[in-house]
């Protein structure tokens, strides 16, 4: 009884929390219909609910070594970075045309107005090595510090490292100061950053090259700040913040952090491209409708709608009471995955939708096996709930390998793939995870309240007497 107590409990708790993060109200908005209440915490994508789109001409400095088409592919990089770190996850940053015609095209969903979405991207990138006066954990930024020795200082957040240190605060000046003398380091003097294997602690670091004068100016840092953090900052977030340990004089560094490949070689792409030899020029900004048409959305959703419509019917009238309790572990999966959606800011696309339909008979086919373990043990004499419990018991290893299977592909899809892709991998997981829990767990809670009710002849053998 105190299983079937936790469960329950469990159950009502999660659903609420989930109901919670569909409808809480932002009181600085307003609704027009319950559609949109539904979907009011819910980010929509591009392809959905439209946005902002901007083309930029990238206009390369004088003097720069690079090529056009190296820049261009820089500035994607850094802008594509800024998204992510805006949460705008499912924005498309491209490089279209090739040599002097290069030019930077950004479009970003949920975003109807032009001059937000240029103020996100038309900034140019700025990096620099700067000294660290002090650092707090904090949910908020940190007040400023009084007195003459912060006055160039300012508090900027660590960057998301997807470690949950998402609340780091250091306060940093531009600049390193030895004695009296101050020494300005910034990505003009890197020559080069890229990922390598770290054979030592194994796992991924970066490696850093300086031209001359910054690798003088390194020399110098390091020297005089052996034991303590310098923050590479750009775009006033601190990317990493690695201890010195020893003085660089060769103007070659490594920084250690037992990194992922993926994490490597982000970060190094963005200290590479860090003070862009380049100058965005705005061309055009134009606010989009929905890229796939009301129509197509609009039928999308309604076969979406009567498919489920169709498999609720389906499972009542073939199962009954089972169908019963398969119905409802599906409108309650469908409840937390919307839920936990709202809760985590993710973006909805068409391709995710389709994600979430694909969870419906992953959800049905958990049940299904679950039903099917019952009845074949009641068909064998055994009490109702003496054939749930085995029932439950003896299909857990089948329901978990079919589902761990399928949350491997969609990681897999996640962190290889991009933009929409990456959409569909989200709600897939998302989706995957809801369905196990909504099985194993809603299921269970359910059947064993309409225990009662099962019905099932028994398995009948040649020979009996009749």
């Amino acid at each position: 009884m105190k299983a079937d107590r936790l469960r329950l409990i469990f159950v009502i708790a999660l659903v609420t929390l989930a109901l919670v993060a569909i409808f809480w109200v932002d009181g600085g908005v307003e609704y027009n219909s319950f559609a949109d209440r539904l979907l009011g915490n819910i980010k929509l994508g591009l392809d959905i609910k439209g946005g902002s789109r901007l083309d930029y001409a990238i206009k390369v400095e004088e003097g720069v070594e690079k090529s056009i088409d190296e820049v261009a592919n820089e500035v994607v990089t850094v802008v594509r970075q800024r998204l992510d770190n805006a949460n705008y996850t499912e924005a498309v940053a491209v490089r279209i045309g090739s040599g002097e015609n290069s030019r930077l095209r950004v479009e970003i969903p949920g975003i109807d107005d032009p001059a937000a979405a240029e103020r996100l991207v038309g900034k140019k990138g700025k990096l620099y090595f700067g000294e660290i006066l002090d650092m707090q954990s904090s949910d908020v930024q940190p007040a400023k510090k009084i007195g003459m020795n912060y006055i160039d200082a300012v508090w900027l957040k660590q960057r998301d490292r997807g470690n949950g240190d998402t609340n780091i605060w250091y306060l940093v000046r531009p600049y390193s100061k030895i004695g009296a003398q101050k020494y300005y380091l910034d990505g003009s003097s890197v020559k080069d950053a890229k990922a390598v294997a770290d054979t030592q602690r194994g796992g991924f670091s970066i490696s850093l090259t300086f031209d001359g004068t910054g690798a003088d100016t390194f020399a110098k840092i390091t020297s005089n700040f052996l034991g303590k953090q310098v923050p590479i900052v750009l775009d006033d977030i601190v990317l990493v913040a690695p201890v010195v340990e020893v003085a660089i004089r060769d103007g070659r560094a490594s920084i250690t952090g037992r990194y992922t490949a993926q994490e490597a070689m982000e970060t190094a792409a963005l200290i590479k491209s860090g003070n862009l030899p380049a100058e965005l020029i705005k061309l055009e900004e134009r606010t989009l409708g929905p890229t796939l048409g009301k129509d197509i959305i609009n039928s999308s959703l309604f076969a979406g709608m009567v498919g489920l419509i169709i498999v609720l019917i389906y499972m009542l009238v073939y199962y009954g009471v089972f169908g019963i309790v398969a119905d409802i572990a599906l409108i309650y999966n469908s409840i937390v995955l919307f839920g936990a959606m709202a809760a985590g800011n993710f973006i909805l696309t068409l391709p995710g939708i389709a994600g979430i339909i694909l969870t419906i008979g992953t959800t049905v086919d958990g049940n299904i096996i679950v039903f099917e373990r019952i009845k074949e043990e009641m068909r064998l004499g055994k009490t109702a709930l003496n054939a749930i419990a085995s029932g439950y018991k003896r299909s857990i290893t089948t329901i978990m390998d079919a589902n761990i299977t399928t949350i491997l592909a969609g990681v897999v899809l996640y962190y290889l793939g991009t933009g929409t892709i990456r959409g569909f991998a989200t709600t897939l997981i998302i989706g995957i995870l809801g369905s196990m829990f909504t099985t194993l767990v809603v299921s269970r809670v359910f059947i064993d309240a309409f225990s009662g009710a099962i019905k099932v002849k028994p398995l009948k053998i040649e020979g009996d007497a009749k």
